[in-house]
Parts: structure tokens; sequence; C-alpha cells
């Protein structure tokens, strides 16, 4: 059994969750500092929860995310948020406490 950089669990999870055409992906507690462009490629993408990490900043390619519903992003050390996190249409829910 070999242990996975966080990175490689993030990226096995963008590939399950593209494969299944899931609508959730979790990447909590993963010591993350950002989130790779792949995780903006998942169009039917409904929630993602990406708290508990070390993230700084959200990628303006969050506005791919056209079905995202709900954003959890709390417990990280998040500086200002970009004007984009507003532009998914569907978004509903945003957790960032």
């Amino acid at each position: 059994m070999t242990n996975k950089t966080p990175e490689q669990i993030v990226l096995e999870s963008i590939e399950l969750t593209l494969r299944y055409k899931k609508t959730e992906l979790d990447l909590r507690f993963l010591s993350l500092v950002t989130l790779p462009v792949e995780t903006f490629q998942i169009p039917y993408l409904e929630q993602l929860n990406i708290g508990s990490n070390q993230i700084k900043n959200i990628h303006p390619e969050i506005v791919q995310l056209k079905k995202l519903k709900c954003l959890i992003a709390s417990d990280n050390q998040l500086t200002p948020l970009p004007p984009e996190i507003s532009q998914p249409q569907e978004l509903k829910r945003l957790i960032i406490v």
C-alpha cells in the first residue's frame, strides 16, 4: 500500500467524478493551497467542498462551473473572494466561515 500525496488524491477524485458523472466533489482535509484547473472542468458539478484546507484564493475559473449550487470553502485562508464567485447562475449556497 502506497501513501498518496494530496495532489494525487485530488486528481483521482476528479477523475472518478468525471468518469461516473458525480455531481459532488469532496476535497476536504487535504492541506491544499490551491485547486488544480481540472476542478473547474467538471460541467455537471453541483457541490464542491474544499473546506479545511489552506486555500488562499479561488480561481476566477470558478465561472466554468455553470451547475454549481453549493460551494463549501470554510476553514481556509481565503483572501477577498473574486467577483467571479457570484457568476455561477445556479449558486445558492456559499459557506466560507
